[in-house]
């Protein structure tokens, strides 16, 4: 019983890193995707600003 344990845990051991780095992976895309749709949303408040300010 105790060699079965110690496969598990062995397995799990190289499984926990993987799910970790998946998760981590994961919430870097949304994290990227949430900037990029800060970044373009402020872009076009800049570019209208900018347009309104051009007509002044």
């Amino acid at each position: 019983m105790s060699v079965l344990n110690e496969k598990r845990c062995k397995i799990h051991s190289k499984i926990t890193p993987l799910a970790e780095f998946a998760v981590s992976l994961n919430q870097l895309i949304l994290l990227q995707f949430s900037i990029k749709k800060f970044i373009a949303s402020s872009e076009f408040v800049f570019y209208k600003n900018a347009c309104l300010l051009h007509f002044f």
